[in-house]
């Protein structure tokens, strides 16, 4: 099995999988939030895991566009958000969307969907909208120990 873990390399993040593979969490980032379901992201690695695990912020609109179509209209969006067939419709929809510009070993195993955009004003961001990953790390930590107790 893969173990991720980090690096900081010129200013950089970068995760270390055990077999040497090198993942840039920023980059992989910008993939998934190219998809129009995708507002914002973070991802996060644990170095006792052997894959990696995400925070995704959705695009309310779309999202709520995408969950008609798979026989959830009539659901609120804070109720899609915490519901389990959603959530793994959604990681399916992402992945096959961000494995055509990603290795596989660079897609998210588990992933959260919550409804806290990542602000100036919420510190979890910079004034030029660079994400503030251990201020992140530390404000999700619970949702990743439960994502990663999850990954086998």
């Amino acid at each position: 099995t893969r173990q991720v873990s980090p690096h900081h390399r010129s200013q950089k993040v970068h995760l270390q999988t055990s077999l040497g593979e090198y993942i840039a969490p920023e980059k992989i980032e910008n993939v998934y939030e190219l998809n129009s379901m995708v507002q914002q992201m973070f991802i996060d690695g644990n170095s006792t895991k052997p894959k990696i695990a995400a925070i995704i912020i959705p695009d309310e609109e779309n999202f709520l566009k995408w969950a008609g179509t798979i026989g959830k209209g009539g659901m609120s969006y804070s109720e899609l958000l915490v519901d389990p067939d959603v959530n793994t419709k959604f990681i399916t929809v992402v992945n096959a969307f961000a494995k055509t510009k990603l290795k596989p070993f660079e897609l998210a195993a588990k992933i959260r969907l919550v409804d806290v955009t990542l602000t100036v004003e919420n510190d979890m961001v910079t004034p030029t909208f660079k994400k503030k990953r251990p201020c992140l790390k530390r404000h999700f930590s619970q949702m990743f120990d439960v994502m990663y107790s999850e990954i086998n």
